[in-house]
């Protein structure tokens, strides 16, 4: 009993910087998303698996040296990686990488420069990491089976953990909000100090914990790139943003601003028969990309339906019930609905179909229209 009482904080310990250090690689994954484009954050997996391989890989060719202060690199590890994976958030926040830029023959070199910038800035957290488990697996040798439980429950938590910061954090700065799990990896090792250096290594815990949270948000030069949509409808006079709304599909801006207009694939008849412009709308941004236009309150104008070219089954079939697969922003219920019409609509987007139910909220018959 004494015995499984000395070796918890151990365990919790591992379970600990597991849950960060995973709960750190998925939140990168969003990271990519925002700042560069998601199909980026792939790399994430390459930088993670070469730094756990290499870690790993150091202690078998170094196994006499970790052996003999192996208990020291488990106290002072957190620590370490408490300091190490802020600055590399730092780092690859400055990093200004332009994928469009590959697709040129002179400055494509220099884009590899800065994707290995990013490898380089971020492998030693993983290294940190999977040394740090590497070697916790070692001391709790004698019951791996619990160690490989708390490691594989730990990843899970730690990925559960950044889907909830998800829903309320801004991308930008919800790793701030992980660093409290790293410092309780480090806490639980200093349980087996005395009072003196207890209280020392928790106010020294404290300030590391402190201070990399506050460089994560004050420090933080991470933008969304100039070559995505939002940054140039954002630089629009008179530009308003209406709702800034987080969530785990993704971070969404709405927009109102002059250039923002419906998206209407339109017929080559389209002065005849003569229809009004394009109706003005709010933008929606999904992690930077335009992804729709949401309908205006008040601009109910539906006169250009007629010279669309999606117009011409709902023109054979003026009346009975619709099933919309995408509401298009709530124009398409909105040029759809009339008296002797029942729609049912599908929206797959979450936060596109709250938009879009609140902007038909008392100004559609609900029964008649269903989202």
């Amino acid at each position: 009993m004494k015995d499984l009482m000395m070796k918890i904080p151990k365990y919790l310990s591992l379970f600990f910087v597991s849950a960060y250090v995973w709960g750190f690689a998925v939140y990168l994954f969003r990271f990519f998303a925002v700042t560069t484009w998601s199909e980026y954050g792939i790399g994430i997996l390459a930088v993670s698996l070469t730094g756990f391989v290499l870690g790993s890989v150091s202690l078998s060719l170094w196994k006499n040296f970790f052996g003999r202060y192996r208990q020291a690199f488990l106290f002072w590890l957190p620590f370490v990686l408490l300091f190490v994976s802020s600055l590399a958030f730092q780092l690859i926040c400055q990093n200004r990488f332009n994928p469009l830029l590959l697709q040129n023959v002179e400055l494509w070199p220099g884009q590899a420069l800065q994707i290995l910038f990013y490898y380089l800035a971020l492998f030693p957290v993983f290294f940190l990491a999977g040394l740090y488990i590497g070697l916790s697996f070692l001391d709790l040798s004698g019951d791996l089976n619990k160690a490989c439980g708390f490691h594989l429950v730990g990843l899970a938590a730690g990925s559960l953990l950044v889907i909830f910061f998800e829903s309320f954090l801004h991308p930008f700065i919800l790793l701030a909000a992980l660093l409290p799990v790293l410092a309780l990896a480090a806490l639980c090792r200093l349980f087996v100090l005395r009072y003196a250096m207890f209280l020392t290594g928790l106010i020294l815990l404290l300030f590391m914990t402190g201070f990399g949270a506050w460089r994560i948000i004050d420090g933080n030069q991470a933008a969304i790139p100039d070559y995505k949509p939002l940054a140039s409808a954002m630089r629009v006079q008179g530009n308003q943003v209406v709702a800034e709304i987080f969530s785990r599909e993704g971070y969404y801006r709405l927009l109102d601003n002059a250039a923002e207009r419906h998206r209407i694939d339109l017929s080559d008849r389209y002065g005849f028969p003569k229809v009004p412009e394009r109706p003005p709308a709010l933008g929606l941004y999904r992690d930077g990309d335009r992804i729709t236009g949401v309908c205006k309150a008040g601009q109910l104008e539906s006169a250009y339906f007629v010279a669309s070219l999606e117009a011409f089954p709902y023109l054979l079939k003026p009346a009975g019930k619709y099933l919309l697969i995408g509401t298009d922003g709530g124009f398409k219920i909105h040029a759809l609905w009339r008296e002797k019409r029942t729609i049912r609509a599908v929206e797959p987007d979450r936060t596109v179909y709250d938009l879009v139910r609140k902007g038909i909220a008392g100004k559609v018959p609900m029964p008649t229209v269903t989202v």
